[in-house]
């Protein structure tokens, strides 16, 4: 994948993370953020990743939906990594 697209999608979610440290989120949420951070690092990852690409962006979407009413601003992080990723075609 491109070095420029990884380095796009690594700063989203550094600032999607900044964004969750400050926010009253659950620990099922928090939880689920760290396996996507994680699946998200495999994927732009320059070796040969086994995260399932379509699982990982269905698991963004999930995520996105919760933050959407309660947390606007990481909903808005996670949008742009998840548009990030489609552009880089995941």
């Amino acid at each position: 994948m491109n070095n420029d697209s990884n380095e796009t999608v690594k700063q989203l979610l550094h600032n999607l993370q900044n964004e969750m440290q400050n926010a009253d989120i659950d620990a099922e949420t928090r939880a689920l953020m760290r396996k996507l951070d994680v699946d998200i690092q495999e994927l732009i990852a320059p070796n040969d990743s086994s995260t399932n690409p379509e699982a990982t962006l269905d698991h963004a979407k999930l995520i996105q939906a919760r933050f959407s009413a309660d947390h606007p601003v990481a909903e808005r992080f996670l949008a742009e990594v998840i548009h990030a990723l489609v552009k880089m075609g995941v």
